[in-house]
């Protein structure tokens, strides 16, 4: 299944600060066509899971559990990315402004299919 919708083509700008739902988003969009760009994501993804105490249920972060993607991969470590826009010197984010090496990365990324 790809992501789009009205013939647009979507991506997901993502950097190492990203993590927990931050990371979960990027996977789910990388899992249905979507391109990740930026840099890697940190992790997590919210293993949330229903537990009781005393007979009260609560949600509690689930510290033995880990959310999987559909091809079975484990989502803590990071989602990939499609384009690297990391640059080295004084802001190594620069890129992440740049629409006009967004939009060519992505153009690339759809045309290849």
């Amino acid at each position: 299944m790809t992501c789009t919708k009205s013939g647009s083509n979507y991506a997901v700008l993502t950097s190492s600060k990203s993590f927990s739902c931050g990371n979960a988003y990027p996977w789910f969009m990388h899992e249905h066509g979507a391109m990740i760009l930026g840099q890697r994501t940190s992790g997590g993804a919210c293993a949330i899971r229903i537990t009781s105490a005393a007979g009260v249920e609560f949600a509690c972060s689930a510290a033995s559990s880990h959310i999987v993607s559909e091809s079975g991969e484990n989502v803590d470590i990071g989602c990939p990315l499609d384009a690297d826009l990391m640059t080295d010197g004084e802001n190594p984010y620069e890129n992440f402004c740049d629409l006009s090496l967004i939009s060519q990365k992505m153009n690339e990324f759809f045309a290849a299919g």
